[in-house]
C-alpha cells in the first residue's frame, strides 16, 4: 500500500517528534558565559546544545563553536534523524528551535565541527 503525504503534514510530523522527544532546558543562561544558552534533553543526556555566542575550546579544546550555532552533540540521534527523515529534519529543526528560544538559528553542526546546514 502507497501513502502520499503532502510536504506541510510531513513537516508537522517531524515538529511533533522533536516536540513529544526532546525536552528544551535553558538552566545555563547566565550561569556559564562560555556554555550553551540552551539544551535539548533525550531521556536526560544533552544531546542538542545552542549557542548565542562563539565559543572556542568547548568541549575541552576541541572545536570552537560560531555564534548561533545548533550543535548535535549524540551521533545517535544525528544518525536516528537522519535515518527517519533524511535532511528533511534540519530545516524543521530550525523552526522548532527558534520558536523555542526565540533566537535565530545561523549553523546546524555535528560534533565534530562539520556544518550540516548554513543558513
Amino acid at each position: 500500500m502507497k501513502y502520499i503525504i503532502s510536504e506541510s503534514r510531513l513537516d508537522k510530523f517531524i515538529y511533533d517528534y522533536f516536540s513529544n522527544n526532546f525536552i528544551p532546558n535553558n538552566v545555563y543562561e547566565g550561569v556559564f558565559a562560555d556554555g550553551p544558552l540552551w539544551v535539548f534533553d533525550l531521556k536526560d543526556n544533552h544531546v542538542i546544545s545552542f549557542f548565542r555566542t562563539e565559543v572556542k575550546g568547548y568541549k575541552y579544546g576541541e572545536i570552537t563553536v560560531l555564534a548561533n550555532s545548533l550543535v548535535i552533540n549524540d551521533d545517535r540521534v544525528l544518525n536516528t534523524l537522519n535515518g527517519l527523515f533524511g535532511d528533511r529534519w534540519l530545516d524543521v529543526m530550525k523552526v522548532w528551535i527558534e520558536r523555542i528560544s526565540g533566537e535565530k538559528v545561523k549553523y546546524i553542526i555535528d560534533n565534530n565541527n562539520n556544518v550540516l546546514k548554513d543558513y
